[in-house]
């Protein structure tokens, strides 16, 4: 009896539900389909499935990153961390890039959000700044320490690690703040 997506999603680990994924591409499109859903606990678990099974700018994604982008605003906890992570993957240019950063924008700003989903918007933001730098003095309120004290310890670290590594810190600079 061959497993069916949804019992893959609900019983397998990561390495075996890709291996499922690459063994049976013809289901691909329907983990896209269940990862956009809210049947849960499916739809996150396909959208995990797919943040570990993709390719950077895979084709299969690509026609449904407006999509993902879209159904953002409506996913809870770790569904929408893991439609986070599966656009990380993506090179996203105009319109798609610029919604996908406002909205990654108002996730950093929502101190009540999980870290795990601030983090992913911060990599977003990110990745956006390395683009058009013209956007790092417009994003400098992010990085204030009311925005950073509420993660964990690990994730500010890492966060501050990564804007120094970017410049956007001076080393020593404990106030976490942007300068410019």
């Amino acid at each position: 009896m061959n497993a069916t997506l949804e019992e893959v999603l609900m019983k397998a680990g990561k390495d075996g539900a890709v291996a499922y994924l690459r063994e049976n591409p013809e289901d691909l499109n329907e983990a896209i389909c269940q990862a956009l859903t809210d049947k849960q606990p499916y739809s996150w678990r396909a959208a995990w499935l797919l943040s570990n099974y993709i390719q950077i700018n895979d084709d299969a994604i690509r026609k449904h990153t407006c999509k993902i982008i879209s159904a953002l605003p409506d996913k809870k906890g770790g569904h929408q961390r893991e439609l986070m992570r599966i656009l990380l993957q993506m090179e996203l240019r105009g319109k798609s890039e610029s919604i996908l950063f406002d909205y990654c924008v108002s996730l950093r700003e929502q101190i009540n959000k999980s870290p795990s989903i601030r983090y992913t918007a911060f990599k977003h933001i990110r990745k956006t700044v390395q683009r058009h730098p013209a956007l790092k003095k417009e994003i400098s309120f992010l990085f204030r320490r009311q925005f950073l004290a509420p993660l964990t310890d690990g994730t500010r670290r890492v966060i501050l690690k990564m804007l120094k590594e970017d410049g956007y810190v001076r080393e020593g600079d404990d106030n976490c703040q942007i300068p410019g």
